[in-house]
């Protein structure tokens, strides 16, 4: 169900109407046009905000639009003054009003539909047009992420009996279209193989039978959700999605492990650290298996 909200220029003239004027006629606005019928507003490049006009005939003088001039605001899930902002500028020659829309720090992970027209009060005659804009919050998660064709950030886990750091090749990463906090990894350039997912074609070679990541097929599209610390945070928390991944045997039987863990994220650094756990019971092992991982844009001296 939308939500309806109103917006109004808020002018002193506004503020009271005599009871002479109350009876006067209002005389229907003709000759609306939006500038722009669709929009959006991108948070992940630099411009978070948008302006567009409602053009307006000789039927209204600019004195009569800032006392009549309201929008009217519907959405699913956006909220006015807490997911975004909107002002409007009235100007004449020619009676138009200019408005801008602002979108602000969320904690918003699908986007935002807003659908911005003029409300029925200003007794409009003959208008439908309406701008329909598109809000994209931004995605913490696509830090780590190219479309650039066999990409994979730099990927290293940690050996608890050498003490040492060591990279792993192969972790192909992909974005939830439909969850701005979300990345995943899955191989779309190699038909039948997968990612050399947290190590796990080395943990479970034994099981698998061979150390290798095509025959491993491991393919993760929901792998570990980035929640900020706040609203436009720039360090937020990881948290590995719990469920059961397949590996894939030599013989090309499946068996599944458990996932689950968490970490931390830095945009700055553009650098995560995470504690993996992997539940190996349902291949007779052991329900808590940890180990420490990194991921970073730029590779890292260990």
């Amino acid at each position: 169900m939308k939500k309806m909200t109103s917006f109004a220029v808020v002018l002193a003239a506004m503020a009271a109407v005599s009871c002479s004027k109350k009876d006067t006629p209002v005389t229907p606005i003709t000759g609306v046009g939006f500038s722009k019928t669709v929009d959006t507003i991108n948070l992940n490049t630099a411009l978070d905000s948008t302006v567009f006009t409602i053009n307006f005939d000789a039927s209204v003088t600019r004195q009569e639009l800032q006392n009549r001039f309201k929008l009217k605001m519907s959405s699913d899930s956006a909220v006015a003054g807490k997911d975004y902002s909107i002002s409007a500028v009235i100007t004449e020659n020619p009676v138009q009003a200019k408005v801008t829309v602002k979108a602000l720090p969320s904690l918003a992970r699908t986007n935002f539909h807003i659908d911005i027209s003029l409300d029925e009060s200003m007794q409009i005659t003959g208008n439908t047009q309406k701008l329909a804009l598109v809000i994209r919050p931004f995605s913490p998660a696509a830090t780590w992420f190219q479309s650039t064709a066999y990409y994979a950030p730099n990927f290293y886990y940690y050996t608890d009996s050498t003490s040492k750091w060591t990279s792993i090749p192969g972790h192909y990463a992909v974005l939830d279209e439909n969850d701005a906090a979300v990345i995943g990894f899955v191989n779309n350039y190699v038909q039948g193989s997968g990612v050399g997912f947290f190590n796990m074609h080395r943990i479970y070679g034994a099981e698998v039978g061979i150390i290798n990541i095509r025959t491993a097929k491991i393919s993760v599209p929901r792998a570990l959700e980035l929640i900020p610390d706040a609203a436009g945070a720039r360090k937020g928390t990881v948290r590995v999605i719990p469920q059961q991944v397949n590996v894939t045997r030599r013989d090309s039987t499946v068996f599944q492990i458990g996932i689950s863990g968490t970490g931390a994220y830095d945009l700055d650094t553009k650098a995560m650290d995470i504690e993996m756990n992997f539940d190996d019971t349902k291949i007779n092992g052991a329900a808590v298996n940890k180990y420490k991982y990194k991921m970073s844009v730029d590779k890292l001296t260990l």
